[in-house]
């Protein structure tokens, strides 16, 4: 009698998960986001953040005396510049690449991320 509690508990769970779901995916439109500038998280302001992030606070912190010392930076450019490798305007670049390390340690490339 438990075996058989539970399968209908557990039935009844997955009809109402389904109806649940099934009244969000009618409720959205297919064709626009649902909350858009001013109604949505961000507002109207658009989201600016930097490239390569610091591990702690907002620093950049690296000594030109150590050798290996922006080696994590240059990875984390190299995974996001990755992204765009076939983006036409990549080709073009002849500064701040992977080939001369982002101009770490001595004239580092900071890239700007605009989110809108």
């Amino acid at each position: 009698i438990v075996v058989t509690f539970y399968l209908v508990f557990y039935a009844v769970l997955a009809v109402l998960f389904a109806v649940c779901i099934g009244g969000l995916f009618l409720s959205l439109d297919p064709n626009k986001p649902t909350y858009t500038l001013s109604s949505s998280l961000i507002g109207a302001n658009p989201g600016l953040t930097y490239r390569p992030l610091p591990w702690k606070g907002t620093i950049l912190q690296y000594s030109t005396d150590k050798e290996n010392s922006t080696d994590m930076y240059i990875r984390e450019l190299e995974e996001i510049m990755e992204m765009y490798s076939h983006e036409t305007w990549r080709a073009t670049v002849t500064e701040c690449t992977s080939d001369d390390s982002f101009g770490l340690p001595y004239s580092p490339c900071i890239f700007i991320k605009l989110n809108k």
